[in-house]
Protein backbone atom coordinates (compact mmCIF):
# COMPACT_ATOMS: atom_id res chain seq x y z
CA UNK A 1 0.00 0.00 0.00
CA UNK A 2 2.48 2.31 0.84
CA UNK A 3 4.50 1.90 -2.06
CA UNK A 4 1.44 2.80 -4.29
CA UNK A 5 0.79 5.60 -2.16
CA UNK A 6 4.09 7.14 -2.98
CA UNK A 7 3.33 6.33 -6.69
CA UNK A 8 0.37 9.01 -6.60
CA UNK A 9 2.52 11.65 -4.75
CA UNK A 10 5.22 11.11 -7.32
CA UNK A 11 2.97 11.39 -10.00
CA UNK A 12 1.31 14.19 -8.65
CA UNK A 13 4.75 16.13 -7.55
CA UNK A 14 5.50 15.63 -11.53
CA UNK A 15 8.14 12.77 -10.98
CA UNK A 16 6.62 10.52 -13.46
CA UNK A 17 9.11 7.87 -14.30
CA UNK A 18 9.71 7.28 -10.53
CA UNK A 19 5.87 7.52 -10.11
CA UNK A 20 5.48 4.75 -12.82
CA UNK A 21 8.53 3.06 -11.24
CA UNK A 22 6.73 2.33 -8.17
CA UNK A 23 3.27 2.14 -9.81
CA UNK A 24 4.60 -1.21 -11.65
CA UNK A 25 5.51 -2.38 -8.18
CA UNK A 26 2.74 -1.62 -6.66
CA UNK A 27 1.34 -4.21 -8.83
CA UNK A 28 3.51 -6.93 -8.61
CA UNK A 29 3.11 -7.22 -4.82
CA UNK A 30 -0.79 -6.53 -5.61
CA UNK A 31 -0.88 -9.98 -7.96
CA UNK A 32 1.27 -11.41 -5.03
CA UNK A 33 -1.09 -10.76 -2.39
CA UNK A 34 -3.70 -11.96 -4.35
CA UNK A 35 -2.18 -15.04 -4.99
CA UNK A 36 -1.31 -15.42 -1.47
CA UNK A 37 -4.70 -14.99 -0.51
CA UNK A 38 -6.48 -17.44 -2.57
CA UNK A 39 -3.61 -19.94 -1.94
CA UNK A 40 -4.18 -19.17 1.79
CA UNK A 41 -8.21 -19.60 0.85
CA UNK A 42 -7.79 -22.98 -0.85
CA UNK A 43 -5.03 -24.65 1.47
CA UNK A 44 -6.44 -23.17 5.05
CA UNK A 45 -10.26 -22.51 4.10
CA UNK A 46 -11.43 -22.90 8.10
CA UNK A 47 -8.67 -20.89 9.27
CA UNK A 48 -9.48 -17.90 7.43
CA UNK A 49 -13.20 -17.93 7.66
CA UNK A 50 -12.53 -18.04 11.52
CA UNK A 51 -10.61 -15.24 11.42
CA UNK A 52 -13.39 -12.93 9.15
CA UNK A 53 -15.48 -13.76 12.01
CA UNK A 54 -12.97 -12.80 14.72
CA UNK A 55 -13.36 -8.81 15.21
CA UNK A 56 -9.85 -8.89 16.64
CA UNK A 57 -8.54 -10.03 13.25
CA UNK A 58 -11.02 -9.08 10.91
CA UNK A 59 -10.04 -5.31 10.68
CA UNK A 60 -6.73 -7.52 8.49
CA UNK A 61 -9.06 -7.92 5.33
CA UNK A 62 -9.56 -3.85 5.28
CA UNK A 63 -5.66 -3.66 4.29
CA UNK A 64 -6.61 -5.90 0.92
CA UNK A 65 -9.43 -3.50 0.32
CA UNK A 66 -7.37 -0.32 0.66
CA UNK A 67 -4.51 -1.73 -1.16
CA UNK A 68 -7.12 -2.27 -3.91
CA UNK A 69 -8.08 1.00 -3.57
CA UNK A 70 -4.84 2.68 -3.73
CA UNK A 71 -3.40 0.72 -6.34
CA UNK A 72 -6.68 1.92 -8.59
CA UNK A 73 -5.81 5.24 -7.49
CA UNK A 74 -2.43 4.82 -8.61
CA UNK A 75 -3.40 3.12 -11.95
CA UNK A 76 -6.34 6.12 -13.06
CA UNK A 77 -3.67 9.24 -11.70
CA UNK A 78 -0.94 7.25 -14.47
CA UNK A 79 -4.01 7.42 -17.09
CA UNK A 80 -5.08 10.82 -16.66
CA UNK A 81 -1.18 11.79 -17.27
CA UNK A 82 -0.60 9.46 -19.91
CA UNK A 83 -4.17 10.91 -21.71
CA UNK A 84 -2.36 14.26 -21.18
CA UNK A 85 0.68 13.76 -23.19
CA UNK A 86 -1.61 12.83 -26.21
Amino acid sequence: MATGILSVGCQLGGWTPVAQSLLVLTGVEYALLVVLTVRRFVTHRRELTADAHDARKAFLFFTFVAGTDVFATGNRTSADVITRWC
